[in-house]
């Protein structure tokens, strides 16, 4: 197989990956599984992806420290004209997966946090999101960067925790 077929079929796993999973995946989400099944290395990996990026197959979209890929139009009508073109092997593969890692994405996804300066400090946002939108919204204020990034990491550990204090509080 030549170099470029090799090249289109990581682009066509890509664009599945994403069609199948309805839904953005990050960068990370997708070097596991291609990575993980020694199709390729990392350089090549981010090679294709930036040629779907440049082709307008797909459009990364940062959100709270993290880059998700998310299918165009175009990317969508081309992966289901191309679909065919990915053995049913892989496809089957990368269905399972997508389910095995079902829940570790769900929730990967749905805790989000990042910081930013603002003019009292640096504010730290955080995010709970279940699939039918957002549960919790929360920014607050820290007169440090390193406390701030801190209190994202903290979040990351104890969103349940956090969610539920908070809950329990407003309904008392």
């Amino acid at each position: 197989m030549s170099s470029q077929n090799i090249s289109t079929l990581y682009k066509l796993i890509i664009l599945y990956m994403i069609e199948v999973t309805k839904s953005p995946l990050s960068n990370s989400d997708i070097s596991d599984y291609i990575l993980d099944k020694g199709y390729t290395d990392s350089i090549k990996l981010q090679i294709a992806i930036n040629e779907l990026i440049d082709e307008g197959l797909i459009t990364p979209n940062t959100m709270h420290n993290r880059t998700y890929l998310s299918l165009t139009v175009d990317g969508t009508s081309t992966i289901e004209s191309l679909e065919s073109r990915i053995s049913p092997t892989v496809r089957s593969e990368i269905y399972e997966y997508l389910i095995a890692k079902k829940s570790e994405l769900n929730e990967k996804h749905s805790i989000l946090t990042s910081h930013h300066k603002s003019d009292s400090g640096y504010t730290a946002n955080f995010i709970a999101k279940d699939k039918d939108g957002e549960l919790m919204n929360l920014s607050l204020s820290f007169p440090t960067e390193a406390l701030a990034i801190s209190a994202c990491e903290n979040f990351n550990k104890n969103s349940s925790d956090i969610y539920s204090f908070i809950i329990g509080k407003l309904m008392q």
